[in-house]
């Protein structure tokens, strides 16, 4: 009897988390562990530490970026160099004339999380396309001057491979890949076929009114944290330069523009404001706001990541 207690106790509990969950954040009960998870392990830098670890690779340079333990024994991508840039490629479509390039987040600072490599890994094997993600260079060593420089190089090169390539970001790999769309409209080089923007961070100094209402709800995005690392990356440009700020770039003129964003992030704001430039300058668009959901809430293992990545391969297969 006492068992029987203790389990009818346990699942009433349950129960009323899962209800918590869905009526106070409109989510699901697994969303909900995660972004308590990530509150307790996201790490917080103060300015000095950061300060400092921004020194340190100025000194001592950058490791190459090694795959994930848990992705690298089973060979599913390849790695190559296009110039002095690492690049994988997973191993899916080998033959075929569509691609997808995948810029990561990571603040302009930090390299793929197993995260990233994981949602590349399953959106390829879903689509039966190949992802490519050329680790592109990064703060301090680099600037976005040099993101510039090579990357258009780098799309070039994939358009002599690939009839019909998509360009897909997150976070400030979104607004890189934002601005990398901006660059190849104002060339006159073919477009992508879409862009897949997920919480893209479009600018560096987040200076909207609105932000500060969300800072305690983001477990990820830390603003005095990524606006150093926003400084960095700019270097001696205004944060207000589209090729460090692509909300302030020309937004007319691109092809279709797919946005993914969380409700409960810093991001979400400049988010809403981008959603409004490009409807006003009848750029197509389509919004996808995550409801009670996280920073680039699509690739977490969560049941509304799961909604998301369905839209992302439907948008794949479409383009």
């Amino acid at each position: 009897m006492p068992a029987v207690i203790t389990i009818g106790a346990l699942m009433g509990a349950c129960l009323a988390f899962v209800l918590f969950s869905r009526l106070f954040y409109h989510r699901s009960a697994i969303a909900t562990l995660v972004e308590w998870y990530l509150f307790l392990t996201e790490k917080h830098y103060k300015p000095t530490e950061l300060l400092s670890a921004l020194q340190e690779r100025r000194e001592h340079g950058e490791d190459p970026y090694i795959l994930p333990k848990s992705v690298r024994g089973r060979g599913f991508f390849h790695e190559y160099r296009y110039e002095d840039m690492q690049v994988f490629h997973t191993r899916y479509g080998e033959k075929s004339k569509k691609a997808v390039i995948y810029l990561h987040g990571g603040a302009y600072y930090r390299k793929p999380r197993g995260f990233h490599i994981r949602f590349a890994e399953r959106m390829s094997r879903r689509t039966g396309l190949p992802f490519i993600l050329p680790i592109y260079q990064k703060a301090p060593l680099h600037t976005c001057r040099d993101a510039y420089q090579l990357l258009p190089r780098f799309y070039l090169e994939q358009c002599k491979q690939y009839d019909t390539l998509i360009l897909m970001g997150d976070s400030s790999g979104g607004g890189l890949a934002l601005g990398l769309a901006q660059y190849l409209s104002d060339e006159g080089i073919r477009p992508p076929s879409a862009l897949i923007l997920m919480s893209p961070w479009v600018d560096v100094a987040l200076k909207n009114p609105d932000i500060p209402r969300y800072e305690a709800k983001d477990p990820i995005v830390f603003l005095d944290n990524v606006t150093l690392l926003g400084r960095a990356w700019a270097d001696d440009l205004p944060p207000s330069d589209p090729r460090v700020s692509t909300l302030h770039g020309s937004l007319c003129g691109l092809c279709h523009i797919h946005l993914f964003c969380g409700t409960r992030e810093v991001l979400y704001p400049d988010c809403c404001l981008l959603h409004e430039k490009l409807r006003d300058c009848d750029t197509p668009v389509r919004f996808y706001r995550g409801e009670g959901m996280n920073h680039v809430y699509p690739i977490f293992p969560i049941p509304e990541a799961k909604k998301a990545q369905k839209a992302i391969c439907r948008i794949i297969e479409e383009s």
